[in-house]
């Protein structure tokens, strides 16, 4: 069964709150939406933007990040190592990050990130960019 495919939309002020989302978005623009708690496995994200969204604690297993840009949005408590890790590219942009984790994810392109508390890491190819991201706690190691 093939995915619902949105192209080039702008999405504004949309709550996805709690709910399951399905499809592949490819150039699209999130704007205000909140993704709090939503379920987003398996949705496919590609060349899309989101700008100051709400995604804290949604379900991100399997779901694609493809060259997307995340823009003062906040991201408590999620989950990225869940992720599909084909094609994943993330830019992170002044965005709130409390919580998340990356585990054995290959992190490259880290600059300007400011660290509340120490980080515990080894890197492991992964590309994010961060700039200005702000996390209070992030669990990032791999196994000796």
């Amino acid at each position: 069964m093939r995915k619902k495919l949105v192209e080039g939309e702008v999405l504004e002020h949309i709550d996805y709150s709690g709910k399951g989302i399905t499809g592949e978005f490819d150039s699209c623009s999130f704007v205000n939406c909140n993704f709090s708690d939503a379920d987003l496995q398996e949705v496919d994200f590609m060349e899309c933007t989101f700008e100051n969204c709400n995604f804290s604690n949604a379900v991100l297993k399997n779901t694609g990040f493809k060259n997307v840009q995340f823009t003062q949005c906040k991201m408590l408590g999620l989950h990225f190592e869940s992720c599909n890790p084909f094609l994943l590219e993330m830019h992170f942009d002044t965005c709130l990050l409390n919580f998340a984790t990356f585990y054995q994810l290959k992190l490259q392109g880290l600059t300007n990130v400011l660290y509340k508390r120490q980080i515990l890491w080894r890197p492991t190819s992964l590309v994010l960019r961060f700039r200005n991201a702000i996390w209070e706690v992030l669990f990032l190691k791999t196994p000796s």
